[in-house]
């Protein structure tokens, strides 16, 4: 303490509202730090995350709407060819809808901040879309040509499988989402 009595109250002074105001420096970036990497957690939470839980959700409601509109197109074709029709351009469409669904949700998975297990997951969605769409496809066209026992067989025999483990994939995908979110908040 002998320094200290030496110096002037002026200087004490001056040392003391000195350090208290490092320390309030120091306090303020580490609050902005932290904020910052807040921020960043929001983000990925509210922005990447939210937007493949969306897509992965909406593909999912597609494939659901795909395989109504498949057996509706073949139980139909027997009862009322005109609706049966319907059911065929909807499904259509709705095939097209899922392509642009799952090309928005691959280009988000490829981009950004992502894992292998996320990467993999994407490339099985993709491959089970390959084989069961246009299973379900041929099962219309089936049933369009008059063909109903061939229909059923493929819609139940060959598309059914693909449908399960489509389901289950996407389902896997918002959970991973899910997972991930939950991960950016800790």
């Amino acid at each position: 303490m002998p320094i200290a009595a030496n110096r002037s109250i002026s200087t004490r002074l001056t040392f003391g509202f000195g350090g208290i105001l490092v320390l309030l420096i120091a306090v303020a970036v580490v609050g902005q730090i932290s904020a910052n990497a807040v921020q960043k957690s929001m983000r990925q939470i509210t922005g990447v995350n939210a937007t493949k839980t969306q897509l992965a959700n909406d593909m999912l409601a597609t494939v659901n709407a795909l395989s109504i509109q498949s057996r509706s197109v073949v139980m139909l074709d027997a009862v009322d060819a005109t609706r049966s029709k319907e059911q065929s351009k909807q499904l259509t469409e709705s095939l097209k809808l899922y392509a642009t669904q799952e090309k928005e949700l691959s280009a988000l998975v490829q981009a950004g901040n992502t894992n292998p297990a996320e990467q993999s997951l994407m490339q099985e969605i993709e491959t089970i879309a390959k084989s069961t769409g246009p299973e379900l496809q041929k099962a219309a066209n089936e049933a369009l040509d008059g063909d109903a026992v061939s229909a059923n067989m493929t819609v139940m025999v060959r598309a059914n499988p693909g449908e399960l483990a489509w389901n289950k994939k996407l389902a896997g995908m918002v959970a991973l989402q899910s997972a991930r979110s939950q991960e950016a908040t800790q």
